[in-house]
């Protein structure tokens, strides 16, 4: 879920399509991609939505560091965008191309946010979030905490 609680009542949903090749050569499509694909303007979708676990990371007037990769970005824009000084937050984001995947791009720069992001098939040596991590954000990470920083991870 990508929207924040004062997003009047509206629900948006982050959702990739996930279709390709079995490793016998038989085509497939996600689950979800299919029912998304198919569905329709007008359509009626029941659902039940549950509290999140991210309210006291909103509520911090500190900066928040958010840590996701490819869909998983969506709650974590939810945080951002729930939050009162968004742009103080930093945003460490992977998929796999920066073309096709780079989701909710324009809102980042719009609202000032530092992304560290990673594209895992961009380049020849797949680099992965937890890369990043573990090889440049520490530093980022442990100064941001240290600062009394929130976390949120998805």
């Amino acid at each position: 879920i990508a929207s924040e609680g004062e997003s009047g009542g509206t629900l948006q949903l982050l959702v990739a399509f996930k279709e390709g090749k079995t490793m016998y050569g038989r085509d497939y499509i996600g689950l979800a991609s299919k029912f998304w694909r198919e569905a329709k303007v007008g359509d009626v979708v029941k659902g039940t939505t549950r509290k999140g676990s991210f309210e006291k990371v909103v509520a911090i007037d500190k900066p928040v560091l958010c840590i996701g990769a490819g869909t998983g970005v969506a709650p974590l824009r939810s945080v951002i965008r729930g939050r009162a000084r968004p742009n103080d937050d930093k945003l460490v984001f992977g998929c796999r191309n920066v073309a096709a995947d780079y989701y909710f791009r324009s809102e980042w720069e719009e609202m000032q946010i530092e992304v560290n992001a990673v594209f895992s098939r961009d380049q020849v040596k797949r680099i992965y979030v937890q890369d990043f991590v573990k090889n440049e954000g520490r530093e980022v990470i442990a100064a941001h905490i240290l600062a009394g920083g929130g976390v949120a991870i998805a």
